[in-house]
């Protein structure tokens, strides 16, 4: 298997955690472009966040709402590792893809909600 497809896969999977409702980090990175259309298929009702202009763009070209960083005090998931840093202390979901998560064991897998 690809290490592109390896992304897909791991990209379709953290789509199928989000939940209706939900508030959602969207990272930036050659893996949340697959992410972001398995979420938007799913045809949730979501408020998200980005970390990068180009992935609140093709966010919204994709239907998702994106809103402002100051617009949530949490997220129930966060997807991507800029998202990881920004809400690391806050108990969110972390689903790191790609990047330098993939082999940091401290990252290889998801962290349980707090206070859900």
């Amino acid at each position: 298997m690809s290490v592109e497809d390896e992304k897909r896969l791991a990209a379709e999977a953290a789509a199928e955690l989000v939940e209706d409702g939900m508030l959602i980090g969207l990272g930036t990175g050659s893996t949340v472009g697959y992410f972001l259309p398995a979420l938007a298929r799913r045809g949730l009702r979501l408020r998200c966040v980005a970390t990068s202009l180009q992935t609140e763009t093709a966010a919204r070209e994709l239907g998702l709402a994106v809103e402002p960083f100051d617009e949530l005090e949490r997220l129930d998931l966060a997807v991507g590792s800029r998202v990881y840093a920004t809400f690391k202390a806050t108990g969110t979901r972390l689903v790191p893809l790609g990047g330098p998560q993939r082999t940091s064991p401290q990252h290889s897998a998801p962290s349980k909600l707090s206070g859900r």
